[in-house]
């Protein structure tokens, strides 16, 4: 007799396909005469969901079902051969063997990287770059100076490279600009020194530079410079030891630098800014960020209070973006430049001093 065969699958988790097996669908009458035949159906636990043949569910549906023989499990063992261990069991470790040259010249090594560490940190604390103090303008051409000082007790040589010393200087200008936006240039200009560095205790070596104050594009209303520099050598001499000396760090300088003509209004900043904000022309929006670096330290509170006032009655929108410019620098806050910000920020400021 013929079984109608019904494909039952199921996608695995990777994609590929899980075979269930092959449901039949027989009559009693069937099944009787499979036991007439001597051949045994493979009956499921659940009489209800019918019997299950394993099968390929592709193959022909026409194709009689044949039972396959009962199979067998095999072991195969690990080795062919029994194994044969090669260790050796000890009643105790043994102690390591040290090379003892090695290790004083390791010690000898860690040690002088620690002073040579210690003498790096130590000449750093004591160099600096000096600029002039004060206010500087656009333009200007401005004296550098490199102070190395050694605060030790001893000499310290300073070792050249087969070029002398490299002498990096780098300076940073931040520009603000009137309308609502400011960035950051980034210039290097590198130096060759061919004199011998030996600083005896409490010595001072100096060098001298200039440094234009000029960048490409729009100039803005202000800007904040930051000069540093560092010495790079080939090691140092100290206490009769050669040290991997190889980088003296100059504390960095910042400078206020502001466009020409800003000495007429020094005098009084504060008056200036009050009134500035008021005046509808767009030529005074770089005075009004001018006039706020101008404020000495015990007018800016002041200072934020009157920006603040403008915001709300600027004569136009170009105007409160400056005025917004102007709060970012004098407050160091990133608040943006929407006014409503700013104005909310007032209203949390004053309830909190308020309670």
């Amino acid at each position: 007799m013929r079984l109608s065969l019904t494909t039952v699958s199921a996608l695995t988790g990777r994609g590929g396909l899980c075979l269930l097996g092959l449901v039949a669908c027989s009559t009693p009458q069937s099944q009787a005469e499979l036991a007439e035949n001597g051949e045994q159906a493979m009956v499921s636990p659940n009489p209800e969901t019918g019997m299950f043949f394993s099968g390929d569910p592709f193959a022909d549906p026409e194709a009689e079902v044949v039972a396959t023989e009962k199979g067998t499990t095999t072991t195969v063992p690990l080795w062919k051969e029994e194994p044969q261990s090669q260790l050796v069991e000890l009643e105790a470790a043994p102690e390591p063997e040290y090379n003892e040259e090695l290790l004083q010249q390791a010690a000898a090594l860690g040690l002088a990287r620690l002073r040579a560490r210690y003498l790096a940190e130590t000449l750093s604390a004591d160099a600096e770059v000096v600029v002039p103090a004060g206010v500087h303008t656009f333009g200007e051409v401005l004296p550098v100076q490199f102070r190395l000082h050694n605060p030790l007790g001893e000499v310290v040589d300073l070792l050249p490279g087969e070029r002398g010393y490299l002498l990096e200087l780098d300076w940073t200008v931040e520009r603000w600009l009137p309308l609502g936006a400011h960035d950051r240039v980034q210039r290097h200009r590198f130096f060759r020194l061919d004199s011998f560095l030996n600083l005896p205790p409490d010595q001072e070596f100096v060098e001298y530079s200039e440094l234009p104050l000029v960048v490409n594009g729009n100039q803005g209303a202000l800007w904040t410079v930051d000069v540093d520099a560092r010495l790079r050598c080939n090691g140092a001499n100290f206490e009769e030891q050669v040290l991997p000396v190889h980088e003296i760090e100059f504390r960095a300088a910042r400078i206020l630098v502001l466009p020409p003509g800003w000495e007429k209004f020094q005098e009084q900043p504060l008056a200036n800014l009050k009134r500035v904000v008021k005046m509808a022309s767009p030529e005074v929006d770089r005075h009004v960020l001018v006039n706020v670096a101008l404020l000495p330290p015990q007018q800016r509170q002041e200072g934020v209070q009157v920006l603040l006032d403008g915001l709300r009655t600027a004569p136009h929108d170009r105007r409160a973006l400056t005025i917004t410019q102007a709060l970012q620098w004098l407050t160091g806050l990133s608040l943006g430049s929407l006014p409503a910000d700013w104005l909310r920020w007032e209203e949390q400021r004053q309830f909190t001093s308020a309670q």
